[in-house]
């Protein structure tokens, strides 16, 4: 094999550091064995809707079974459905453990969805990935949508974006207070540079019950954040690579 020269091969050395690896994914995982846990349990926070249209805070919420991860089964889910006719319920669940990334390096925000009426009536869901940035949530144009006459879901479907290359306006909605509405607002205003610092991560999800005491619960599995290193890390990487090289060449 023929030897590299030191540009080359800093050059593929840095290369192999820019490859997209997982950096976060949380499965959701009941480790009680009996008992429901609930989200704080696993570095979550979350806003339950109700009908006065105030969110509740549900990071500790008591009914586990209704907001929560059940036990026995390794996935969150939220019963929805406690409104009268024409009402949605909105849920939204969010976490900052996969830490700061820049917008442009995420190249994939991905969870894993699934409906189950579970002896209710049922509704229309539709489930959204979101994001933090300058502690402004913004939600996605892309969703997961459900029909009602599709009935109970026997496995999970995967939503993935790549933020990445989704920094066009139209690709948003904004999600002002979730403390105070859940409801999405308007589109933003302009574009993402991509240079903007994601800072919170989240799942925003809904139900139109099509008829009073519509009842099913939306489930949620595998949230995945999947991002390139940052520059310092390739340039780190780069280095090390040189410094290989160089003592092979000795």
């Amino acid at each position: 094999m023929k030897n590299l020269t030191l540009g080359t091969a800093a050059a593929l050395a840095l290369a192999s550091g820019l490859h997209a690896s997982t950096t976060y994914i949380e499965t959701f995982t009941n480790d009680s064995g009996t008992a429901n846990q609930n989200l704080a349990h696993v570095g979550w926070k979350g806003y339950y809707g109700n009908n006065s249209g105030t969110p509740s805070v549900a990071d500790t919420y008591t009914n586990n079974a209704d907001f929560g991860i059940n036990s026995g089964n390794d996935y969150f889910q939220a019963k929805q459905g406690w409104h009268s006719s024409g009402k949605h319920i909105e849920t939204f669940i969010y976490t900052d453990e996969p830490g700061s990334i820049a917008l442009q390096d995420i190249t994939v925000l991905s969870v894993d969805i699934r409906r189950d009426f579970a002896g209710g009536s049922g509704a229309n869901a539709t489930a959204r990935l979101a994001l933090e940035i300058g502690g402004v949530w913004y939600v996605t144009d892309e969703n997961r949508y459900s029909p009602r006459s599709s009935g109970d879901e026997a496995t999970f479907t995967t939503l993935s974006i790549d933020p990445s290359s989704s920094l066009a306006a139209a690709n948003w909605f904004t999600l002002a207070d979730p403390s105070a509405s859940l409801g999405l607002g308007a589109v933003p205003g302009t574009a993402f540079s991509g240079a903007e610092t994601v800072t919170q991560y989240g799942v925003w999800f809904t139900d139109d019950s099509n008829g009073a005491g519509g009842t099913q619960w939306t489930k949620v599995d595998n949230f995945t954040v999947t991002s390139v290193p940052e520059p310092s890390s390739a340039v780190l990487l780069g280095i090390g690579g040189l410094s290989l090289v160089m003592r092979r060449r000795r």
